[in-house]
């Protein structure tokens, strides 16, 4: 059904622009003293829309409004607003609300005309109600309201079925016929609005203005009464309300009826309107009709505003807007009233939102300037008050000269200054009012002096600079009669004034005076209750004893504790406990006469602000302060004479403007307290007045609810999945526990404390248990906690709430989170470790205990292994030792066979004497086969290489088998690339793989068989190589076999053939030794066609000239020191001065006689058997040269040469070691016991005879040519020979570069035409020094004689020679001359004048 309101519009209009302007004179109060204040709701608070038509507060508190445009829900601090979604079929399904109800089940309904939707704010979801009530008979179509009697029944109003009433306790409903008795037969005469009144009983009107009372029990209509016939013509919507006194009073919102009342005891109905005599309303147009909690009848009118009846004084007053009143009603057009369960009154308006009231809301009276009221304070910045013996206010004003206020008819009066009229006022600021004992009025002013006052006139007192009697300054700052009747006067800059009234003269009281005041600007004036005069200065506080007149000073010192905490007194109180509190600039100072220390109260403290104007105090000895922020209540708790003022606990409640205060600020001075008990507070706005007791804080009964609830800053909806999850399955609001999982654990909290109360004053704390115990602060006016990366566990989210920081109110019950853990966190998980674990542990265990068994048997094969090899090694030391022994007589074979072969004149004997040799030298090379093979086992074998020509060398090897092959009827071919290979090379190496391959070719190639050994060098390749192939024609070998035949002590399984007969170990040798060299060998052979064995072997080229060198140098080498031969005599020769004497010293006698017997021509000799024998022959005879075996008894070879060579006396002796060890350990050890020479038996004579000429030979050059050449300028020398043209070239090059410090041995061979290496080699046989010792010999050379003959510095002489760093130079010159090379300029340069004339001239 279409609401009557839209349809009378037209006439509402013009109502709103002839009637209100009429009514609108009714208000009956002056700006500052209207009982009813209200705080308003509108679109700018977040609401949909400001066309209110109904309202209705849930059970959780929350107050919902239906408006023009959406449902609106208010929780005190902001609005959730539900509208219309055409793309969303849960929304709401439409925006215009008209009727609200709240059911049993806490769902609403909410009616837009005749269609109903329902909404559940558990599911927080909207549903269309069905066809009928709850599932039973009561139908849904034409339902027009509800009503929840006192027994929890519900009642509905259906408007085509008539009226149900539904008992939930036990499912029942019962129907309730109602047929009109009025005679309507073109009208509506269905059942309009129900209620119920004090004795239970049941009353409903009909749209016709039946009113019916039915009883509930017998559901039987048992009395019926008539509104009148004016209301039979109208399509009327009747709506009623029913007092606590069971009146009824009913309206029909949009018909002008005004409101009928229908008093229950004389059974009457009466009628209010505009025109009524008894109760006048400001307008027909009733919307709404409410109690409130005193019993006054509020009546919503449509643009008349509320007019509030009280029907016990028979009196009607008018709330209507005024737009300078901004606590007065929003808007005259009321479209609903409604009074919750906290005696809030609601009242909706058509155009300006919500206008909201109770009595502890706003309490402070505001009087105030308005233009609109001529009877309003007339000006409003206010500084001072004084009340008379009337009851009436005299008001300062800053500006607004003198107002004098008449409480009792409302009325304002000015006193203004005017500067024609003398006795007028004479400043229009004034600062301080004061009525003496005598009922003289006093008025000080800013600028004009101080004025009396006698009802008529005004007397003016001013400064006179010539009268020294005169007021001292004419900016008076208050006025103070004492209890002996003296008027004292405080100015701003003059100081303190006595008042002689019999003389009018002034007595004056100045900073400058001793026993005075101590500043000249006086504040505040205030006696206590000891006759104490209490003055606030803008240096701190001076009190003045009346009786004595001396002045005690308290200074300030906001540091220390107890002191005064600012110099800028403005005001002071002494209370009914006797204390004095102090208003300063920072803090409220409370002082204990008697302890004489300060307690100061501060913002910190909970003050409104710090900075504090005014001070007064109640009946009750409650201070109230007015600061730059708001009043403070301060009440004292504990206090008592003996506590420490320190001890003092108060208890503080502050005012704002919210409160109706005239402003945060307030003047300093502009408080006052009445006779009656008022308190006075005013500033810049006007000012309030109150009675403190009527100052009644409410007490908030607000309850903390969830709004809201987001997931990475999404809202939540209940039963909509996220992320694939349902999280919530009810609203936030109802939920006590939500479980999320660990990727939801970022989420926030929307709350609200549900009040109405002042909720901007709530202070909010947070604390989430399980991750902080500590209470947090909520930022004021937040009302969202946010949480992000929580761990998974168990919380508990507690909120609480004040508005005073001291009653804290908490939710309950508090929202337990529990965040579940992700899977590998989970119980099952850590199940699945264990297992996990302890499968790992068993196969750990299964592994160890193998590997323990595998180890056990691996030790025990280790030590089985150990057995064979020390058996193995064992037998090979046994053939090694037995070797060793083989080589001393085998020695001696191959010596004098030599020697024959040599002297043989006969080529017969001479062909078998080199068939002994050759024989002889193979079973020493299969000797030596023995040794290295024990030096391989023992890795000891390294490379040595020498110079000499390689394919000749292997060319050689094979002729020595050249005999064997013809014996055995097998052909040889030797063929090569290239003719010739000079390089380094292992001799001893090359020639044993060679050997053992032509061995092996020899032994298994068959009478008729073919040898054939094929040499190629590749010396085009980056790294040129040497490929030697020997191949024969022998048994071959299998393919199987050719795998193995490079182990050791392998051998083909052709036992018991006569050509099987090898150890095994050749082919594993010659394997060992290509491999040592960085070669490769390898086989193919096919079984019975023979093998083809193929070695290649890394060689090293060189130039012409580098071979021609190196030729050069070994020819030297070699050439041997011819001594004349003497004639032989079967005597021992006497020792003959000219020979060389030269000392044998071996074990083995026929060793030493073999060698004597060869030597004796040549040298004389010493013999001894060891090296004790031989070193007590030398201290009888030094020989020039020893030959020593290593191995001897007593002292070895080894210690013999050691000490040759370490004494002074025979160090320069050249030693040569003979041993029959072939390993590089002994060599080394011979060579750093200082050994020239080192042999290995068997050796070959004629090299050991070259070994001694040639250290004999080099020994006498390098006494020789070294120490005459060395230093010496290359053209002082002589050449006598190609070694001295070397020499002298040398000597040049150096010189020529002697002071670059870049000349290198790579520049020296390249100017000599050598390489590296052979110049190398050659310096160092010529001169025993290598090229960089050379070159340096000759810079210290060179530098010693600079250092001699020159007047440069050390470092001069240094970067002159070579070096570029002079440190280096000090180092190798010191090791070269035994001395630095300051001590050595010291001891050695000539000092010398011989300077020219010329020069000398210059310098005299």
């Amino acid at each position: 059904m279409k609401s009557l309101l839209h349809k009378l519009l037209p006439f509402i209009f013009i109502v709103n622009l002839v009637i209100v302007p009429a009514l609108s004179t009714q208000a009956t109060s002056i700006p500052g003293n209207e009982p009813y204040k209200f705080m308003h709701l509108n679109i700018n608070n977040g609401l949909s829309n400001n066309e209110i038509r109904a309202i209705l507060k849930d059970r959780q508190g929350f107050m919902w409004f239906g408006t023009a445009q959406g449902l609106n829900r208010y929780d005190g601090t902001g609005f959730k607003t539900f509208l219309h979604d055409f793309n969303d079929s849960t929304s709401i399904p439409f925006n215009g609300i008209e009727y609200l109800f709240e059911d049993i089940d806490g769902r609403l309904w909410i009616r837009s005309y005749a269609e109903f939707t329902i909404y559940d704010p558990v599911l927080e979801r909207f549903s269309t109600p069905g066809e009928n009530y709850r599932n039973t008979g009561i139908p849904i179509a034409g339902l027009q309201s509800f009503f929840t009697d006192s027994k929890n029944n519900t009642w509905l109003l259906n408007a085509n079925y008539g009226l149900y009433k539904f008992n939930p306790a036990n499912q029942t409903v019962d129907s309730i016929q109602f047929v009109s008795k009025a005679d309507r037969p073109n009208y509506d005469n269905s059942l309009s609005d129900i209620a119920e009144d004090g004795n239970h009983m049941i009353w409903v009107v009909s749209k016709a203005g039946e009113l019916l009372q039915i009883n509930p029990e017998t559901k039987q209509t048992e009395q019926t009464f008539f509104l009148g016939d004016e209301v039979m013509d109208e399509a009327n919507n009747f709506q009623l309300f029913i007092d606590s006194d069971n009146d009824i009073w009913m309206y029909s919102p949009g018909i002008p009826y005004g409101v009928f009342f229908f008093d229950h005891q004389s059974k009457k109905i009466s009628r209010y309107t505009q025109s009524s005599s008894l109760f006048k309303l400001s307008a027909n147009l009733v919307s709404s009709v409410i109690e409130d909690d005193n019993g006054a009848i509020w009546i919503g009118t449509d643009h008349g505003g509320i007019n509030i009846l009280n029907k016990q004084k028979k009196t009607i007053s008018v709330l209507q807007n005024n737009s300078e009143n901004p606590f007065g009603i929003a808007q005259n057009s009321i479209t609903c009233l409604y009074r919750d369960n906290e005696n809030i009154i609601w009242a909706g308006t058509y155009k300006k939102g919500i206008s909201y009231f109770h009595k502890n809301l706003i309490p402070f009276n505001h009087y105030r300037y308005s233009a609109e009221a001529p009877n309003s304070l007339p000006y409003n910045d206010v500084n001072c008050f004084v009340e008379d013996n009337r009851g009436n206010l005299w008001i300062g004003t800053n500006g607004g000269g003198l107002i004098y206020f008449n409480r009792s008819k409302n009325t304002f009066k000015s006193y203004l200054h005017d500067a024609d009229d003398p006795n007028s006022i004479s400043a229009n600021v004034i600062v301080a009012l004061h009525i003496d004992s005598k009922g003289t009025f006093w008025a000080g002013t800013y600028q004009g002096g101080l004025n009396r006052f006698n009802g008529t006139t005004f007397k003016h007192y001013l400064h006179d600079p010539d009268n020294p009697g005169s007021l001292s300054d004419n900016r008076v700052w208050s006025i103070f009669e004492d209890s002996k009747q003296n008027l004292w006067v405080g100015t701003l800059n003059g100081g303190l004034n006595l008042f002689d009234r019999s003389e009018e003269q002034f007595i004056h009281y100045t900073a400058n005076d001793i026993n005075s005041v101590g500043s000249n600007f006086i504040m505040s004036i205030m006696e206590d209750s000891g006759q104490n005069l209490w003055l606030g200065t803008s240096a701190g506080l001076d009190v003045l004893n009346l009786n004595t007149k001396r002045f005690t000073h308290y200074d300030a010192d906001p540091k220390t504790p107890g002191k005064l905490s600012d110099s800028n007194v403005n005001d002071i109180h002494e209370d009914v406990r006797g204390l004095i509190w102090a208003a300063t600039t920072q803090g409220l100072n409370i002082l204990n006469k008697t302890q004489g220390t300060f307690k100061v109260l501060t913002e910190a403290d909970g003050l409104a602000n710090s900075n504090i104007k005014t001070i007064q105090e109640d009946e009750n000895g409650n201070i109230w302060i007015a600061t730059l922020k708001g009043i403070s209540k301060i009440s004292v708790k504990n206090y008592s004479h003996q506590l420490p003022i320190a001890n003092i606990d108060v208890d503080i409640e502050n005012f704002g403007l919210q409160d109706g205060l005239q402003g945060n600020e307030f003047n300093q001075k502009a408080a006052y307290r009445t006779r009656s008990g008022e308190l006075i507070f005013g500033g810049a706005n006007g000012f309030n007045l109150f009675k403190p007791e009527d100052i009644v804080v409410q007490t908030p009964n607000d309850k903390i609810v969830l709004t809201n609830f987001k997931v990475f800053n999404q809202n939540i909806k209940v039963n909509e999945p996220f992320r694939k999850r349902i999280i919530l399955d009810k609203s936030i609001t109802y939920r006590n526990q939500i479980t999320l999982t660990h990727k939801e654990n970022v989420f926030s909290v929307e709350f609200a404390a549900i009040g109405y109360f002042h909720p901007e004053k709530n202070n909010f704390q947070y604390q989430l248990s399980g991750f902080n115990n500590e209470w947090m602060e909520v930022n004021r006016g937040m009302h969202e906690l946010t949480f992000t990366n929580l761990n998974s566990g168990d919380y508990q989210l507690r909120i609480r709430v004040s508005n005073d920081n001291s009653n804290w109110r908490e939710m309950n019950p508090p929202l337990s989170i529990k965040i579940l853990p992700p899977f590998w966190e989970t119980g099952y998980a850590y199940i699945l470790y264990i297992l996990v674990i302890a499968g790992l542990l068993f196969i750990t265990w299964r592994i160890l205990a193998e590997r323990q068994r595998l180890k056990f048997e691996a030790e025990q094969e280790h030590r089985e292994a150990e057995r064979i090899h020390q058996v193995d090694t064992l037998k090979t030391k046994f053939f090694t030792n037995i070797s060793h022994e083989f080589r001393t007589p085998l020695s001696l074979i191959i010596a004098p066979i030599d020697k024959l072969i040599e002297n043989s004149k006969n080529d017969d004997d001479k062909k078998h004497l080199i068939l002994i040799q050759r024989n002889a030298r193979r079973l020493m090379a299969m000797v030596n086969q023995l040794l290295d093979f024990r030096k391989m086992e023992l890795q000891k074998i390294k490379v040595n290489k020498n110079w000499g020509e390689m394919i000749g060398f292997i060319h050689e090897i094979s002729s020595s088998f050249e005999d064997l092959m013809e014996s055995k009827n097998i052909s040889f071919h030797f063929s090569s690339s290239h003719k010739s290979l000079y390089t380094y090379f292992d001799k001893d190496k090359t020639d044993k793989i060679f050997t053992n391959l032509l061995s092996n070719a020899c032994k298994f190639t068959n009478s008729g068989g073919k040898i054939s050994l094929d040499i190629n060098l590749d010396s085009s390749a980056e790294k040129p190589v040497l490929t030697v192939k020997v191949s024969d024609t022998g048994i071959g070998i299998t393919p199987e076999q050719q795998m193995q035949i490079f182990n050791r002590f392998y051998q083909t399984d052709n036992t018991g053939t006569e050509i099987n007969q090898g150890s095994g170990i050749g082919l594993s040798m010659v394997k060992e030794y290509v491999t040592l060299l960085g070669g490769d060998v390898n086989v193919d052979s096919q079984l019975n066609e023979g093998s083809i064995f193929t070695v290649e072997i890394p060689v090293e080229l060189f130039t012409e000239e580098e071979i021609a060198a190196n030729k050069e140098l070994e020819v030297a080498e070699r050439k041997t020191y011819k001594q004349p031969t003497l004639t032989k005599t079967d005597k021992a020769p006497a020792i003959d001065r000219e020979k060389k004497t030269l000392a044998i010293v071996e074990d083995s006698s026929d060793l030493r006689f073999y060698l004597k017997e060869n030597f004796k021509d040549t040298y004389n000799i010493i013999e001894a058997e060891n090296g004790a024998e031989a070193w007590a022959n030398f201290e009888k005879q030094l020989p020039d040269i020893v030959i020593s075996d290593v191995m001897m008894p007593e002292m070895n070879g080894v210690e013999l040469c050691t000490k040759i060579k370490s004494n002074r006396k025979t160090k320069h002796i050249p030693v040569i070691l003979l041993t029959a060890k072939t390993d590089t350990a002994p060599v080394v050890e011979g060579y750093e016991s200082g050994a020239d020479a080192y042999l290995t038996k068997p050796f070959d004579f004629k090299v050991l005879e070259s070994r001694i000429e040639n250290l004999l030979r080099s020994r006498e050059q390098l006494r020789r040519s070294y120490q005459s050449m060395i230093g010496i300028s290359p053209e002082k020398m002589e050449v006598d020979s190609e070694d001295e043209k070397f020499i002298k070239k040398a000597l040049k090059i150096v010189e020529a570069n002697i002071s670059e410090a870049s000349f290198t041995v790579e520049d020296f061979g390249t100017e000599m035409g050598m390489s590296r290496v052979s110049l190398y080699k050659k310096l160092l046989a010529l001169t025993d020094r290598t090229p960089i010792e050379f070159i340096r010999v000759i810079r210290l050379k060179r530098a010693a004689h600079l250092l001699e003959t020159s007047q440069l510095s050390v470092s001069e002489v240094a970067y002159q020679v070579g070096f570029n760093n002079p440190r280096y130079f000090s180092k190798y010159f010191s090791k070269e001359y035994e001395m630095l090379p300051s001590e050595y300029i010291e001891k050695n340069r000539k000092t010398t004048n011989d300077l020219s004339d010329d020069v000398k001239d210059k310098f005299s």
